[in-house]
């Protein structure tokens, strides 16, 4: 069996903002769900996922939204900002970037 090579962030094709901030993060390597997750989201795939918490969900989800706003504002005649994020919890609804506490 060959073992299949990891995907690290800088081969995601992230803008240098967003590696950046990884680096200040001190984050060595995407996780699992990271991995998995990022390419297809930039691709524009719906994707549905569960996993433990602290296995990088939250980060899976907002790297690629944050990725596509800097795309569009590059090479939007107008600017315009928009993301829907949903959050089941309150505890998830604090780690999101947008969030209606009500």
């Amino acid at each position: 069996m060959s073992e299949e090579k990891k995907v690290m962030f800088h081969e995601m094709e992230l803008d240098d903002r967003i590696l950046k901030a990884i680096a200040k993060l001190a984050w060595p390597e995407p996780t699992l769900i990271q991995e998995t997750a990022i390419p297809l989201l930039l691709e524009g795939k719906d994707v549905l996922m569960r996993a433990r918490t602290g296995s990088g969900k939250t980060a899976a989800f907002s790297i690629p939204v944050i990725q596509k706003i800097l795309n569009l504002k590059n090479t939007s005649t107008h600017q315009a900002i928009r993301a829907l994020i949903l959050s089941p919890s309150k505890e998830l609804c604090g780690q999101s970037l947008t969030c209606n506490r009500s």
